[in-house]
């Protein structure tokens, strides 16, 4: 793919399409759209011939690296929490006491999906 056609790409993908989003007047659901872009990168990369295939999923590469991994998801983590408890403390918790059957079923769920399926291949 030419470079241009690459920073077009990128500019759309993460400047043009959340702006108009955040912006829109019409609100509809987040997780529709991000799907979609998910589903555009994936077509992308399919469509590459140069791409090695097998970098996309490499579970082997994961462990020497499974510590830094943790370490970064928990800081950031706790850095997230810090801003909901500071900023918005009423959305602190909110799934869970909104809706906690609910909540029982997606955690333990997406940690088992999430566990047993090497996404994203797990959909193909």
């Amino acid at each position: 793919m030419p470079r241009f056609t690459l920073i077009l790409e990128f500019v759309v993908l993460f400047i043009v399409l959340p702006l108009a989003y955040r912006f829109s007047p019409v609100r509809f659901p987040a997780l529709p759209l991000l799907w979609a872009a998910a589903m555009y990168a994936w077509w992308q990369l399919l469509r590459d011939p140069h791409f090695d295939r097998s970098r996309l999923w490499n579970a082997g590469a994961l462990r020497g690296h499974t510590a830094w991994i943790l370490s970064i998801f928990a800081v950031v983590a706790v850095v997230l929490w810090l801003g909901v408890r500071q900023f918005a403390p009423q959305l602190e918790w909110n799934f869970v006491r909104r809706n906690p059957a609910f909540w029982a079923v997606v955690v333990p769920g997406a940690v088992g999906i999430s566990a047993r399926a090497p996404l994203p291949g797990f959909f193909l």
